[in-house]
């Protein structure tokens, strides 16, 4: 996917971790964004290869860690709120806030979450995208 158009359609299509997985993939390519997996509490499932480019992080570095970990602690309220709409109903939310990058310095993004069902296990997961605010 070339385009944050695309990406951004592509997310809102995707229903399951199948497909989130193979956006997961498309996405490896763009510095300005990335896709996350997340359980309902908020712990990375899975990340996309393309935080390593805007973050600096290796997904490994994020995955069984809580998202709430690399958030500025200012924005919580706004992400706890985004997150407790996304457990609770289908729409898109959208939400920004500062996330910490590897580096120790805080990057300000704008991150679209949306519930999705993970086939295998029956239980809906959280899908983020994250992008860098202009």
């Amino acid at each position: 996917m070339k385009t944050f158009a695309e990406i951004e359609h592509a997310f809102v299509s995707c229903t399951d971790t199948v497909y989130a997985y193979d956006l997961m993939a498309r996405v490896k390519e763009n510095p300005d964004a990335f896709v996350s997996l997340h359980s309902k509490e908020g712990n990375y499932l899975a990340v996309s290869e393309s935080v390593t480019a805007m973050l600096k992080y290796q997904p490994q570095d994020l995955i069984g860690h809580s998202a709430y970990d690399f958030f500025l602690a200012d924005d919580f309220k706004a992400i706890m709120d985004s997150h407790a709409q996304v457990t609770v109903q289908y729409d898109v939310t959208t939400v920004s806030y500062r996330i910490r990058g590897k580096d120790g310095l805080y990057k300000s993004v704008t991150s679209k979450s949306k519930s999705i069902l993970n086939i295998a296990l029956d239980t809906h997961q959280i899908l983020v995208l994250t992008y860098l605010q202009v």
